[in-house]
């Protein structure tokens, strides 16, 4: 009957609140989604920016579980290091460099010092315009709290 079911489904929401209640980094992303829903302008390039890095986060967390056993020979392999027959066995002296940290030829250096500086310029670029548009959010949207 009816009641018999309303009486069951309010037995099951009962047992899942208390043994299969989700972890809370879940509820906070399940908040963040409903907040995003509503948002707009300024919050809502916010909100997403949060959203991304709870994310990113709880994918971090469930990568390097402890508990978790489909991580125990990854999680085993980082902290042991490279295994001695990788390192014989290598064949190549260029990868054999790499897998043991040899020092870098200065040619090297370089190359990478001035990537360094190209994705600096990049970087800074990107953050100029970032900041740009968040001005003119600002403008059209007007600012809080005056």
């Amino acid at each position: 009957t009816f009641d018999d079911a309303f009486k069951w489904m309010n037995k099951i929401d009962k047992f899942e609140e208390k043994h299969l209640s989700l972890p809370l980094e879940y509820r906070v992303i399940g908040e963040l989604i409903n907040r995003l829903k509503e948002a707009t302008g300024k919050d809502r390039f916010i909100l997403l920016q949060k959203l991304n890095r709870a994310v990113r986060l709880v994918e971090w967390k469930e990568a390097y579980d402890p508990n978790n056993p489909a991580n125990y020979g990854v999680i085993q392999h980082e902290q042991v290091g490279p295994s001695v027959d990788l390192l014989e066995h290598a064949g190549f002296e260029k990868e054999k460099q790499i897998i043991q940290g040899a020092e870098n030829d200065d040619d090297d250096e370089d190359f990478l010092e001035d990537k360094d500086d190209v994705l600096l310029e990049k970087l800074n670029a990107i953050d100029r315009q970032i900041e740009q548009k968040l001005l003119e959010l600002d403008h059209t949207f007007g600012k809080k709290g005056k």
